[in-house]
C-alpha cells in the first residue's frame, strides 16, 4: 500500500513540475503604470510599465476609436523593447502621419504582456476623449450639442450655441434630416489656429468637418457672428447628413448634394449666390448637375458657382416635395442605392429630370447646351476606422483574430468660399506575430491525457495489489 501511495504522489509531483503555467506564475506579470499622455495636435502616447519574476518578452499595444466604421477589428502595434524583468516602454500614435482625431472622439486601448515563462496578461480596456490640452476651454451643453470655445466671453459661446441648436432644429423640421449621438463643436479664434490642428487642410480652410466622430473645429472670431450663422450650420449639415446615409456597400452623397444640404441650412439662399447662378443661366453657362457628382472645381470662381447651384437645387426639391422626401432620398442612398436609382425611387425622375424641373421653374430650358466642363474635381472624402472590444483576463489567453485596421480619420473641409476636401494617406497598423498559444494549448492538453492515463494506471494497479492481499488472506 504504501508502494502505491509513493507512486501516486510521485505522479502528481510530474504533473507539477511539467505544468508551463502554475497559479502562483500567472501573477507574476504586474501592471505598474498603464496611461496615455496627449501632445495635441501632434501626437498621443501611450505609456506601459511592467514587470515579472520572468523576462517580459512580447508586449503588444491594441487600440481603437468610436469612429464609423465597417469593419470588426482592432488594430495592434507590437512594441520593440528590450526584453527584462522590469519594463518601461511606449507607442507614439503621430497624427502627422495619420491625421488628427478632432476633440471629442474617443480612444480605447489595451496591452497584451508576456514574459518567458509563457504566462500572458490583457490589461483592462482604457478609454480616453481627445481634446486640445493646450488651452483651457469654456464647455456649454444643450441636448445632442457639445460646443468648446477658449476666446470669447459666455454670451459670445452663447450665441454659438443658439445658432447651432437652431440649425440643427432646421434640417430637422425642414430637410428631414435627423442628428444622432453627441456633437461636438470646437471653436478656434482664427484660421491659423485652426491649421495648426489639421495640417492637412487646406490654407482657405475655415471649418472641418469629422463627420465619422460626429465632431467639427470652426475657425470664429469673437466679432464675426455673422460669419458664424453660415459656416456653424453648414458643418453640422456634413456631420448629420453623412451619418445619417453611412453605410458599408460603397453608396455616397453625390457632391452637388452634400453641399446643397449644407448651403440650404444655412437658411435663405444669399442674393451672392442666387445672383450668380441666375447669371450664368442667362449667359447658358452653368453647368449640368451631374457633373457636380464627385466634387467642386478647385477653381474659387467654379466652385462658388457649384456651391450656389447646389443649394437652390436642393432648397427646390424640399419646397417642392416637403421634408419627408427628402428624409426618403438620404434613406435610399444609405441602402445601398446609387444617386440616380434613389432619386427615381423617390421622385420619379433621375438628376437630370431633378435639373430639368429646377431650371423650367426658373424659366429656362430644361438642359444646357454646352458641353460638360472639364475642370479639374476633387475626391470624394471616405471614412473607416474600426470598433470592437476584447475582453480582460489575467490568465494565459488565446491568440486573439486580428483585422489590421487603417488609421484613416477622414475630413470635408469647407472654406468661406471654396474649397477642395482633403483626403489623408492610409497609414496601416502593424500586424501582430504569430503566437505560440496554440502550441502552448495542444501541450497541455497533452499533459492532462498523460495525467489522467498515469493516474487510472496507479487506480488499476491498487486494485489489483488489494484483490491479491484479499485473496493471500
Amino acid at each position: 500500500m504504501k508502494r502505491l501511495v509513493i507512486i501516486l504522489g510521485l505522479v502528481l509531483l510530474f504533473v507539477y513540475a511539467a505544468s508551463p503555467v502554475t497559479t502562483a506564475a500567472q501573477q507574476s506579470i504586474t501592471i505598474t503604470q498603464d496611461h496615455i499622455v496627449s501632445y495635441f495636435p501632434d501626437k498621443l502616447v501611450f505609456q506601459l510599465s511592467a514587470n515579472s519574476n520572468a523576462k517580459i518578452q512580447n508586449i503588444s499595444l491594441l487600440y481603437r476609436t468610436n469612429g464609423a466604421t465597417c469593419q470588426s477589428a482592432v488594430a495592434q502595434q507590437v512594441i520593440d523593447f528590450t526584453p527584462a524583468l522590469n519594463v518601461d516602454t511606449q507607442w507614439e500614435w503621430d497624427f502627422t502621419l495619420s491625421g488628427v482625431l478632432p476633440p471629442g472622439a474617443m480612444v480605447y486601448w489595451q496591452w497584451e504582456v508576456s514574459d518567458a515563462s509563457g504566462n500572458t496578461v490583457l490589461t483592462e480596456e482604457q478609454s480616453y476623449q481627445v481634446n486640445d490640452t493646450r488651452h483651457t476651454w469654456n464647455l456649454l451643453t444643450s441636448g445632442q450639442v457639445n460646443l468648446q470655445w477658449y476666446q470669447g466671453s459666455s454670451t459670445f459661446g452663447q450665441s454659438l450655441l443658439s445658432i447651432a441648436v437652431k440649425s440643427l432644429d432646421r434640417m430637422a423640421n425642414n430637410a428631414g434630416v435627423r442628428p444622432s449621438g453627441q456633437i461636438w463643436i470646437t471653436i478656434y479664434p482664427t484660421a491659423a489656429e485652426l491649421l495648426e490642428v489639421d495640417i492637412h487642410a487646406s490654407e482657405w480652410a475655415g471649418g472641418v468637418a469629422y463627420p465619422e466622430y460626429n465632431s467639427t473645429i470652426i475657425a470664429i472670431g469673437s466679432g464675426e457672428l455673422d460669419w458664424a450663422a453660415s459656416v456653424i450650420p453648414h458643418e453640422l449639415a456634413h456631420l448629420v447628413t453623412q451619418a445619417v446615409v453611412f453605410n458599408c456597400q460603397g453608396m455616397w452623397l453625390p457632391t452637388w448634394l452634400s453641399e446643397g444640404l449644407a448651403v440650404y441650412a444655412e437658411g435663405d439662399i444669399s442674393s451672392y449666390y442666387s445672383d450668380m447662378v441666375t447669371s450664368a443661366l442667362d449667359d447658358n453657362k452653368l453647368p449640368p448637375l451631374r457633373t457636380l457628382e464627385s466634387g467642386f472645381s478647385s477653381i474659387s470662381e467654379e466652385a462658388n458657382l457649384s456651391y450656389g447651384q447646389s443649394g437652390m437645387v436642393v432648397t427646390y426639391l424640399i419646397a417642392q416635395y416637403g421634408a419627408e422626401k427628402m428624409s426618403e432620398l438620404l434613406a435610399a442612398v444609405q441602402s445601398g442605392k446609387k444617386i440616380d436609382k434613389a432619386l427615381m425611387t423617390v421622385y420619379g425622375k433621375d438628376t437630370d429630370g431633378i435639373e430639368a424641373d429646377w431650371r423650367i421653374s426658373l424659366g429656362y430650358a430644361a438642359q444646357p447646351t454646352l458641353p460638360p466642363v472639364n475642370s479639374t474635381h476633387t475626391a470624394v472624402p471616405t471614412m473607416a476606422l474600426w470598433t470592437s472590444a476584447v475582453k480582460p483576463s489575467s490568465t494565459p489567453t488565446t491568440q486573439l483574430t486580428l483585422t489590421p485596421a487603417p488609421v484613416n480619420p477622414t475630413a470635408t473641409t469647407e472654406p468661406p468660399s471654396s474649397s477642395t476636401p482633403i483626403t489623408t494617406p492610409n497609414i496601416p497598423s502593424k500586424s501582430d506575430p504569430a503566437s505560440s498559444s496554440t502550441i502552448k494549448s495542444i501541450y497541455t492538453l497533452g499533459l492532462a491525457i498523460i495525467t489522467i492515463i498515469l493516474i487510472a494506471a496507479a487506480v488499476i494497479i491498487l486494485i489489483i495489489v488489494a484483490k491479491r492481499r484479499k485473496t493471500s488472506s
